[in-house]
């Protein structure tokens, strides 16, 4: 329930849940979800498995005939905690009866509740059990559980009340039909990306065909009266991915407006979805924000404790340090710098998290649609208020990595060849519902295969932007062992970056977007620089080719994926004077990656004095030469030698850790965050920030990661001697 939970401070209440019986499973309420430390958001996401934060649960099972309360919320490591409380059901409950699960918490004293629960089936008692929890700790979500079903007994829920004064309510809270937009202003057009929930069939029937509707969206502006006004017709919405597309031509976009998006032939009480589009700033300075990265959770299984020495414990579970949507740590503080464009460079979701995937579904929208809502969810004070555009990564496709091959279907399986595991019309919803309101495709396609392309340049608040996908068009290994030319961008997109560094009228601040970095800033154990084709270091030639392109065009390169934030200077083949590039952090890093070179991998003589041993000049296992300027490394630095990202002693806690809150409060990594940058055409200045997750980071007074800000001349950029 979003609009009603429990509070810290009254002293009764009672919840009822009426539930059709089904013989398998079990059927319940999650009470004090979070139990007071998550946000609402956060404690929403609770599934699955019990761990600190959880809760409690109470649940009756059909088949088994009984009624249990049991602590959702041990780190005890077991799926289905034994009940503190049960009783038995005296006579079997016949499949399909309606039947009542009644919870009653009544105050004892200041330390404890007394919680009661019954089963009820028409009218009468039929059994019921008790016993005193902590009253610190009754305080968070309420929600419905469903436990041990399957496909051929789903459980049906018919009615849920609350009440009392220890329920609070929060209408604010409401969330859908509609569930958040995404819009771009670019050459004269505002495109609009509404993105709803699944509500079913769209197309409604009448008797007479001829009557039939389609359940649609439309754009409305705020009047100076306070009125408001279409300013699109009904745009139909369909599934499976209840998305729709608006574009408003000829936009003035030097005044700022008020938008609302309603909902057409949808449920009656469909709410109105309002955002608001800044003026296009026009002072010779912009500020651009980029998020990526954002894994939903850390730890998502249960772990085996016999692995813990004595005083250790696991990070747990159901705690802001764990739980890390809705990332109010980087989208607040994000708001905070004013930024103008915000850019989320790919990895919005991982397909793994927060549950699990089914590795044969081609087509899986469902499960697709219910993690990109976890997105929309989180960072809707952000897309609501400045153009944010999007850009899909290898997650975001289902994919661990992606050498895309130029949009070919992979056959091969998995990290053994090139192209898309899912089907063309999966990859095809992801682009559209993450990236559809961006500015119009250079060459939209589609390949052969039906896979369709976002990639295009614009011009924002006076600076040319150019918007790239290096992911799809890059090559396997397999195709370059066989003697194929190396590609990473695709002819196409290289013509356009050809005659976008051509552009007579450039501004004198360029920006390339692109998914990951064009050098392998990445050590393993033993400070030894690791040939990680994950990133753009690889495959060279093709790598040379773009970041000589990325060089005559005068282009910074802003990225995203390497979960490790730093800021480089890479040489290109036609200048020793390279591209500036700053890969932005992780906003939540599940797979960690760390620059702690040895002394022998430096070039042109080593560390500088009085620096970091990360910084300075060096060339990556695949023979690029780059300069380091600042990284966020996590650390401690004597721990990355052992860590591993694939063990599960990644989430062992020390005493000490855990007494001074990392694993409950603050997070392990220490490296996540968001990125910052500030042009100033006028005065001939760029500077780059980078940002800690605000909720999550130990750093304080809250400031930038060391080494940041980093401050550039724009003049330098195009310093191609």
């Amino acid at each position: 329930m979003l609009t009603y939970d429990l509070n810290d401070s009254g002293n009764q209440f009672t919840i009822e849940l009426q539930t059709e019986a089904t013989p398998e499973g079990r059927v319940g309420i999650l009470l004090a979800g979070g139990e007071g430390e998550l946000n609402y958001k956060q404690a929403s996401m609770i599934q699955g498995i019990p761990g600190l934060g959880g809760g409690f649960v109470v649940d009756m099972g059909i088949e088994e005939g009984n009624v249990c309360i049991r602590d959702f919320g041990t780190d005890a490591e077991v799926r289905f905690p034994e009940p503190l409380a049960s009783a038995s059901v005296p006579s079997k409950i016949a499949a399909g009866s309606k039947v009542e699960l009644t919870i009653i918490g009544e105050r004892i004293d200041a330390q404890m509740f007394r919680v009661k629960a019954s089963v009820v089936e028409d009218g009468e008692v039929i059994a019921e059990t008790e016993t005193r929890l902590p009253e610190k700790r009754l305080a968070g979500n309420i929600a419905m559980v469903s436990m041990q079903g399957s496909a051929r007994s789903s459980h049906r829920f018919r009615r849920l009340s609350v009440r009392g004064d220890r329920i609070a309510s929060h209408p604010e809270r409401a969330y859908g039909p509609i569930a958040g937009v995404l819009y771009s202003v670019a050459g004269g057009d505002l495109k609009v990306g509404v993105q709803c929930m699944s509500i079913g069939k769209t197309i409604h029937v009448e008797r007479d065909a001829k009557n039939s509707r389609r359940t649609g969206v439309r754009l409305e502006r705020r009047q100076t009266d306070g009125t408001w006004e279409p300013v699109s017709r009904v745009v139909g919405v369909s599934e499976p991915d209840y998305y729709a597309l608006i574009r408003v031509t000829d936009y003035d976009s030097s005044s700022p407006a008020s938008f609302r998006v309603v909902m057409i032939h949808g449920p009656e009480d469909a709410a109105a979805y309002r955002f608001e589009v800044p003026a296009e700033p026009d002072d010779g300075r912009l500020v651009v924000g980029g998020v990526s990265c954002t894994g939903d959770i850390g730890r998502k299984t249960l772990a085996n404790k016999k692995l813990l020495e004595p005083g250790e414990s696991f990070i747990g579970v159901w705690t802001s340090a764990n739980q890390w949507a809705p990332f109010d740590g980087i989208s607040e503080p994000l708001i905070e710098q004013e930024p103008d464009i915000v850019f989320f460079t790919g990895d919005q979701l991982y397909e793994w998290w927060p549950t699990p995937i089914d590795m044969t579904d081609a087509m899986p929208s469902e499960d697709y649609l219910y993690k990109w809502l976890i997105w929309h969810w989180s960072f809707q004070n952000v897309t609501s208020r400045v153009p944010c555009l999007l850009q899909t990564d290898d997650h975001d496709v289902w994919h661990p990595n992606l050498w895309g091959e130029g949009g070919r279907l992979m056959t091969e399986g998995w990290e053994k060849g090139g192209g898309y595991v899912k089907s063309a019309y999966f990859v095809n919803m992801v682009q559209r519902t993450m990236c559809g309101h961006n500015p119009d495709a250079y060459s939209p396609g589609p390949s052969d295969s039906g896979i369709t392309n976002y990639y295009c340049t614009f011009r924002y608040g006076g600076v040319d932007f150019a918007l790239l996908e290096d992911r799809k068009f890059k090559s396997s290994m397999p195709s370059v062992e066989a003697g194929a030319d190396p590609t990473m961008l695709g002819d196409a997109q290289l013509r356009m970056l050809s005659q976008w560094a051509e552009d007579e009228h450039a501004t004198p601040a360029r920006v390339i977007v692109s998914q990951t970095n064009y050098v392998t800033i990445n050590t393993i154990g033993n400070g030894k620089l690791l040939p990680d084709r994950d990133s753009n270091g690889w495959p060279k030639p093709a790598r040379d080719r773009a970041v000589d392109l990325f060089g005559k065009a005068g282009a910074f390169l802003f990225t995203g994926d390497q979960h490790l934030a730093s800021v480089t200077r890479m040489n290109t083949p036609s200048s020793k004077n390279g591209v500036y590039q700053f890969c932005q952090p992780a906003g939540g890093c599940i797979w960690w990656r760390w620059f702690y070179p040895n002394a022998k991998q430096h070039i042109g003589g080593g560390p500088k004095p009085g620096q970091p041993s990360y910084l300075g000049e060096f060339q990556d296992a695949f023979g690029n030469h780059f300069e380091t300027y600042a990284v966020a490394n996590p650390g401690p630095r004597e721990a990355m030698s052992s860590y591993k990202n694939t063990d599960v002693s990644r989430f062992i806690l020390t005493p000490e850790q855990r007494k001074a809150g990392i694993g409950t409060r603050y997070r392990i990594h220490q490296g996540e965050g968001f990125g910052v940058v500030r042009i100033d055409t006028k005065n001939d200045r760029m500077v780059l920030e980078c940002w800690p997750d605000r909720n999550a980071t130990m750093r304080q007074p809250y400031r930038q990661f060391d080494g940041w800000p980093v401050e550039l001349k724009l003049s330098d950029l195009s310093a191609n001697d």
